[in-house]
C-alpha cells in the first residue's frame, strides 16, 4: 500500500507540472496530455496550435496547462463526449486556449450559481487560476449541445521576470 501511495503521489506531482512542459514547451505538453486523456476516456481528439511560441513565461504556461487539465477532467467526468478539439493561438498580447467538446453540455449559469454556494475546485477554481495571471475565462454550453471553454492569458512583456522558477 505504501508503494502504491508513493506512485500515486508521484503521478499527481508529475501531472501538476510535467517535465515535458519545461523540456519541450507548452504545445508538446498539451499534445501529450490531450492524447493521454483521449486514450483513457475514449474520445477522438485534435489539437490546433499555430504560431505558439515556446517563450511564454512559466506562470502563463503553467496556468494554461492547469486550465487544460481541469477542463479535460470535467470532460471526462461529465461530458460523455465523443470528440474534443483543443486550440492554442498566440497574438502579440495574448495566448488563447480553446477546448470544445460534443458532449451533453450543461446550464452554465445554474452550475456557477450552485458552485458559489458549494465551492469546489471545478469551474470557479479554474476561473480563479486564470484570473491570478491576469487572464479571463469564458464558458459556453447548453444541455445537449456540448461545451466550449475559452481562456485568455496575457503575454508577459518582453524581458519581464517570471515569479516562478523554471
Amino acid at each position: 500500500m505504501v508503494e502504491q501511495a508513493m506512485r500515486d503521489v508521484r503521478d499527481i506531482a508529475f501531472d501538476i507540472r510535467p517535465a515535458i512542459l519545461d523540456d519541450l514547451g507548452l504545445v508538446a505538453a498539451v499534445r501529450w496530455y490531450l492524447g493521454r486523456q483521449a486514450r483513457t476516456v475514449g474520445y477522438r481528439s485534435s489539437l490546433h496550435a499555430d504560431s505558439v511560441s515556446c517563450h511564454l513565461g512559466v506562470e502563463i504556461e503553467s496556468a494554461c496547462f492547469r486550465t487544460l487539465q481541469a477542463t479535460l477532467t470535467n470532460v471526462a467526468r461529465h461530458a460523455q463526449a465523443s470528440e474534443v478539439q483543443v486550440g492554442l493561438a498566440q497574438t502579440d498580447d495574448a495566448l488563447t486556449l480553446t477546448v470544445k467538446d460534443d458532449g451533453v453540455g450543461f446550464d452554465v449559469h445554474d452550475r456557477l450559481r450552485r458552485s458559489s454556494h458549494h465551492p469546489t475546485l471545478g469551474l470557479l477554481g479554474t476561473a480563479e487560476r486564470v484570473a491570478l495571471v491576469g487572464g479571463s475565462l469564458e464558458i459556453e454550453s447548453r444541455p445537449g449541445h456540448g461545451t466550449r471553454v475559452l481562456a485568455r492569458f496575457p503575454r508577459p512583456a518582453p524581458g519581464a521576470p517570471s515569479a516562478m522558477p523554471r
